[in-house]
């Protein structure tokens, strides 16, 4: 077997909480729900041969997840429901600073508010929120459960609990909670795509397929959906019909870095090597310390019989701490100008 023939694709789907407002740079006109995305997660596995790593999500972990305001009834004016009663300042308040990620700070805020409104259900919401943004698990389902209790039909407080729960990966919960939030609001997308994402997390890749799919049925134009679904179909091997998704994803939102880099990926996985080089080369424009890039762009050029470059994306790849490209050095360019 030729010692190039062999490429090990390792496929791991992962769900992020917070992690855009369904596109990066184009909310979601609806409601401002924060979207799930199923991404790759990184692999430091290597084969005797070589390994192609898919990208990471599309969030950097080294960023904190913020609260937003979220319009909770699709009939009423944010700004209508935040000015009403007598905790509202407070309740404004707080949001203010959640949006700023200072949550302790927010947290002290509602609870004024809740001492002048304990029956206000979009204050124990909100809580419940800042708690889940500082890993309060337990608070947070407290706040949840409270303000369910006092308003059962408002999609938003189980969307975000579905959420909180799909981080703890407690998919079961996460799912039942999906599922309310589209009983209430068949059109809320972002819970039918979470679907998916967790059903993905699951390895039931084909079933993740069928609710991205109903999902870009309701919002054509929804660039997450056909990311999640393009690495459900990469997960399956069908990188033909991945490739298809990944570049509906970049028709709608061009910027989407994410889904350039694993359009590359799985264009070198049909071997297409130089419009994988192409989508390397475009996604390092926007992040140029990204030593996966690198890594697996030096695949591409290794095809393509261009050693220098894939020994210098190598290299490169190494010096930004990719820790499998130093064994790729020295399997490839010992001797290589």
């Amino acid at each position: 077997m030729n010692k190039y023939s062999l490429i090990t694709v390792l496929f791991a789907l992962s769900a992020l909480l917070f992690a855009c407002n369904s596109n990066p740079k184009n909310p979601d006109v609806n409601h401002t729900d924060t979207a799930a995305v199923a991404g790759q997660t990184k692999s430091d596995v290597t084969t005797p041969a070589d390994s192609i790593r898919m990208s990471s999500d599309l969030t950097s972990a080294k960023q904190e997840p913020i609260i937003e305001i979220v319009p909770i009834s699709p009939q009423a004016k944010l700004e209508r429901q935040l000015s009403q009663g007598e905790g509202a300042p407070m309740r404004k308040e707080g949001i203010h600073f959640a949006s700023l990620g200072k949550f302790k700070e927010a947290i002290q805020a509602f609870n004024e508010s809740l001492k002048r409104e304990p029956d206000n259900s979009d204050t124990w919401f909100y809580r419940a929120k800042a708690k889940a943004d500082m890993k309060d698990y337990a608070g947070a389902e407290a706040d949840y459960k409270k303000a369910i209790e006092l308003r059962s039909d408002v999609p938003a407080y189980y969307y975000y609990r579905g959420e909180m729960r799909a981080v703890q990966k407690k998919y079961d919960a996460a799912l039942a909670d999906f599922e309310q939030t589209i009983a209430i609001q068949p059109t809320y997308t972002d819970a039918i795509n979470y679907k998916g994402v967790i059903l993905a997390n699951m390895g039931d890749h084909q079933a993740a397929i069928t609710f991205y799919d109903q999902a870009i049925e309701k919002k054509p134009d929804f660039a997450l959906a056909y990311y999640n679904k393009a690495t459900s179909l990469a997960a399956l091997k069908q990188f033909t019909e991945a490739e298809h998704d990944f570049s509906e994803a970049l028709r709608l939102q061009p910027e989407y870095n994410e889904a350039l880099i694993n359009r590359g990926n799985v264009r070198f996985m049909l071997s297409k090597y130089a419009e994988a080089v192409v989508d390397y080369s475009k996604a390092l424009k926007s992040t140029p310390d990204n030593a996966d890039i690198y890594y697996n762009r030096a695949f591409s050029y290794q095809r393509l019989q261009q050693a220098e470059k894939a020994c210098a994306d190598w290299l490169k790849a190494e010096q930004l701490g990719h820790t499998a490209a130093a064994g790729m050095l020295k399997q490839f360019c010992e001797g290589v100008k």
